[in-house]
């Protein structure tokens, strides 16, 4: 996926993702397109340009995140990976393969599974074995692996191809119980150079879990203006979890380090997966969720400039951190 569509300010990843349920309406609407058809080459290009297309467009509506995933993952399984095999691969072009790993990209970063990394390891050697070069590509993967806490996989692609796009992938210390069935982050350690494993109790009294990044700068508002506030800064500071995406490609486990180190009362953490908080519907930036007992009572999202106060306020309320009165 191209640069930035990643990027730093998660707003930007909501709308893209926006615009690729826009693919999956549009692709409804184009003949032939049934998930059903026999791959035609011709349509791997078309497909992916209305996905380029599309990038810079406008869209107002915003679904929840789940929803999104479902629909690219339906786009990608009907559109792109029936090609995703040897013997088609050869009968394509080489940059439809580039389109092809490009589609891969993108699924993956919606909804990470291995058989997609898969794909994209099988197009990445298609290409070389055509003497392409595949070092942008290479990337993305190495991307993709973090992404899916591949870390051994991340560190062999690194020491086979050194890049500066891929820095040594960080040790992983896993404390997490298993079989818990409670979510985990990632607390990072010795600069992002180390990982430790967790899991989070959110059965608890009240809990407060907010999506963030140090790259988003309505994060940084919110942030800011959370520990101006004398009523507020208490609550946070006491129960509040700090939890970057695990897919912010942009956001690096020495970039959290680092701000961690300038903010000891907000150090971050990294949610293992996605998929360990189904209580999690949203992973813009930033977005706020209330637990009380275990239970979500309250999500705030978003920090605008006049940032959200009552909303907060009256959440904190909800869990019991705030009187009432």
């Amino acid at each position: 996926m191209a640069t930035g569509v990643h990027g730093g300010d998660r707003e930007a990843r909501n709308v893209w993702r926006l615009l690729c349920l826009s693919v999956v309406v549009a692709s409804l609407l184009l003949p032939g397109c049934g998930g059903s058809r026999s791959p035609q080459p011709a349509g791997i290009a078309a497909h992916y340009d209305d996905l380029i297309r599309l990038e810079g467009a406008e869209v107002r509506s915003d679904p929840p995140t789940r929803e999104v995933d479902r629909a690219i993952e339906s786009v990608y399984a009907s559109e792109f990976r029936p090609y995703q095999n040897a013997r088609s691969l050869a009968a394509l072009s080489s940059a439809d393969v580039r389109d092809l790993f490009e589609a891969a990209s993108t699924a993956h970063f919606y909804r990470p599974d291995d058989a997609t990394i898969a794909d994209m390891l099988l197009d990445v050697r298609t290409l070389r074995k055509r003497g392409a070069d595949v070092g942008g590509e290479r990337s993305e993967l190495y991307g993709a692996y973090i992404g899916s806490r591949l870390f051994r996989q991340a560190r062999e692609l690194a020491r086979s191809h050194p890049s500066p796009d891929m820095p040594p992938a960080p040790a992983l210390a896993d404390e997490s119980e298993p079989g818990a069935h409670r979510p985990t982050v990632l607390f990072v350690r010795n600069g992002g150079r180390e990982l430790v494993r967790r899991n989070v109790d959110l059965d608890v009294p009240a809990q407060i879990v907010v999506v963030i990044s140090p790259l988003c700068h309505f994060s940084r508002w919110g942030l800011r203006d959370l520990e101006a506030d004398p009523l507020l800064r208490p609550a946070f500071a006491r129960h509040a979890l700090w939890v970057v995406p695990p897919d912010d490609g942009d956001t690096s486990f020495a970039v959290v380090a680092a701000w961690n180190r300038r903010h000891p009362r907000e150090p971050m953490t990294f949610a293992y997966a996605e998929s360990e908080w189904p209580a999690i519907d949203r992973w813009e930036l930033p977005v706020f969720y209330f637990f009380r007992d275990g239970k979500l009572a309250a999500e705030v999202v978003g920090w605008p400039r006049g940032g959200r106060k009552p909303q907060i306020l009256r959440a904190l309320q909800q869990i019991g951190l705030v009187d009432t009165e």
